[in-house]
C-alpha cells in the first residue's frame, strides 16, 4: 500500500453494522485511505477486515475517544466521520481533499478545519442557527465531518482536554477549538460535502438523546467562547 493521502476516523458504540457499511465504502475510495476504528462499546469485539488500525476500548469514553486516535495518524488529512454519514460515493475523499485545498487558497494559508453542521454564537455564548447550505468561515466545525492536515494538530495537547471532566472530553470540539483559534487556525463549514455522503440517522442510539447532551454543550461553549470569539 503506498502512503496514505486521507484517514478517517471513526467510532462504534451502537451502530456496528452502519460502521462496517462505512468502512467498507471508504475502502473503495479513488485514493489511498487509512481508516481507524475505536470501538467504545465494551458489550462487544470489534472486528473489520477493511480497519487498518481498531481499538476495542473496555470502557466508553464516549466521544473525545476520536481525539486519542489522531496521534496515530502520521500523515496527511485526518477526518473525523461520525456514523450515521454513509458515503454515497467513491469521489468523497477526493472532494474532501479538494474542499480543504479551497478553504486554504482561500483564506491564504494551510491552518484550516472544514466541515459540515458547524456553529456561529453569539457574543454571550448563545448558538446562531446555520441553514443546512451555509458555506464560509464559521467559529466551530462539529465532528460530524471535521477535516484537517496532520501538522495542524502538532502542537495540540490531548493531557489538557481529557484531564478535564468528561462533558469536555464528550464535546471535544469546543476545547479543541479554543487551542486551535489561539494559534490561527480557520474554520471553515462546505455544505458541497453532502454531495458526497448521505444521512442514515437513527436517534434512539445516539448520544444527543441523552437528557443533558444539549446543556452540557451549550455550557461549554459560553466557557470557551471568550477565547475563540473572533471576528468572523
Amino acid at each position: 500500500m503506498n502512503k496514505p493521502i486521507i484517514t478517517y476516523i471513526l467510532m462504534n458504540w451502537q451502530r456496528s453494522q452502519q460502521t462496517l457499511e462505512i468502512t467498507k465504502k471508504l475502502k473503495e475510495q479513488t485514493v489511498e485511505t487509512q481508516v481507524f476504528v475505536w470501538n467504545n462499546n465494551p458489550e462487544m469485539l470489534y472486528e473489520d477486515s477493511n480497519a487498518d488500525l481498531i481499538i476495542n476500548s473496555n470502557r466508553n469514553i464516549r466521544c473525545g475517544a476520536s481525539l486519542l486516535l489522531m496521534p496515530y495518524v502520521m500523515e496527511g488529512c485526518i477526518v473525523k466521520l461520525d456514523d450515521d454519514l454513509i458515503p454515497s460515493s467513491n469521489e468523497a475523499s477526493q472532494g474532501i481533499l479538494d474542499g480543504l485545498e479551497e478553504a486554504e487558497k482561500l483564506y491564504g494559508k494551510n491552518k484550516v478545519v472544514m466541515g459540515l453542521c458547524s456553529e456561529n454564537w453569539q457574543r454571550n455564548g448563545d448558538q446562531i442557527n446555520l441553514p443546512p447550505t451555509a458555506h464560509g468561515k464559521v467559529d466551530c466545525v462539529k465532528g460530524r465531518l471535521w477535516a484537517t492536515r496532520r501538522e495542524t494538530l502538532a502542537h495540540l495537547s490531548l493531557f489538557d482536554i481529557f484531564k478535564e471532566d468528561n462533558e469536555q472530553s464528550h464535546h471535544w470540539e469546543m476545547p479543541v477549538t479554543a487551542a486551535l483559534h489561539k494559534e490561527g487556525v480557520t474554520f471553515y463549514n462546505n455544505s458541497k460535502l453532502f454531495n458526497f455522503f448521505r444521512d442514515k440517522w437513527d436517534e434512539r442510539v445516539a448520544a444527543s438523546h441523552e437528557g443533558s447532551h444539549y446543556p452540557n454543550r451549550n455550557a461549554l461553549r459560553k466557557r470557551y467562547y471568550p477565547i475563540v470569539g473572533e471576528e468572523r
